[in-house]
């Protein structure tokens, strides 16, 4: 984790270096220890299919994330949020959430039409 520090304070024009084409394996690299240090099973798979899948196109989408908001995109979400205080993927504690909610006809407040 303390790699994914030291890269988080990076300069911004050093980051987008690191995001050019063939040196872009540095935020791969990032998002899997990222992932690792969070005990995100979903960031951990995804980053590894990212490293096989993505090289050809994910230098572009980091370059436009980096000008963005000054950092790459991953997945970064604070799984108690949705009640889950383990180290379960929030992807699948989210669809489980509302499949359970509906099943008892809940509906969240982003689905009533407030």
């Amino acid at each position: 984790m303390e790699l994914c520090n030291a890269i988080d304070n990076l300069p911004l024009w050093l980051k987008v270096i690191l995001a050019l084409p063939g040196i872009d394996i540095v935020w791969v690299v990032y998002r899997l220890i990222k992932s690792i240090a969070k005990k995100n099973v979903l960031g951990i798979v995804l980053a590894v299919v990212l490293i096989i899948v993505g090289i050809p196109f994910l230098w572009l989408v980091d370059i436009i994330c980096i000008a963005l908001k000054g950092n790459v995109w991953w997945l970064d979400w604070p799984l108690e949020k949705v009640g889950v205080d383990d180290s379960a993927p929030l992807f699948f504690a989210i669809v489980f959430k509302n499949v359970y909610a509906r099943t008892r006809g809940e509906q969240h407040e982003h689905h009533r039409g407030i």
